[in-house]
């Protein structure tokens, strides 16, 4: 009988600090793609999401990016579905509301979204 092949990690911690050496514990469980969300002390939610390993994006680097001293959710994903040309916006956190994104390179910024998931998973949508 065949193990699980889909992995990821998922963690949720009150500092960003926290956050980032559990995801980094977890790196085994996902290597692809990693991301942080943060409540902000307003209600919306910052996030950040990125393709490679957690190390490839450093803790002090994140502090300039995610302000806040909400609850923090990170993820670290290997891929169940998707393709590779889609990698960042497969990555998680997703966002029901966009908020303000902008995509980089290697990196997607989210500010001031209503929502926030992760999950391990595939969700199907169906029409009614």
């Amino acid at each position: 009988m065949g193990g699980v092949k889909e992995k990821c990690g998922i963690v949720v911690c009150h500092s960003l600090h926290d956050t980032y050496a559990m995801m980094s514990a977890l790196q085994h469980r996902g290597q692809e793609t990693a991301g942080v969300s943060v409540r902000r002390p307003d209600g919306t939610i910052d996030s950040l999401k990125w393709a490679g390993r957690v190390k490839d994006f450093s803790l002090e680097h994140l502090y300039t990016i995610l302000e806040g001293d909400g609850i923090f959710t990170g993820h670290v994903r290997y891929s169940t579905s998707g393709s590779k040309d889609t990698l960042l916006e497969d990555a998680h956190p997703h966002h029901l509301d966009f908020g303000k994104c902008t995509r980089l390179d290697d990196h997607t910024i989210t500010r001031e979204a209503n929502s926030s998931i992760v999950h391990n998973g595939t969700i199907v949508a169906f029409d009614d």
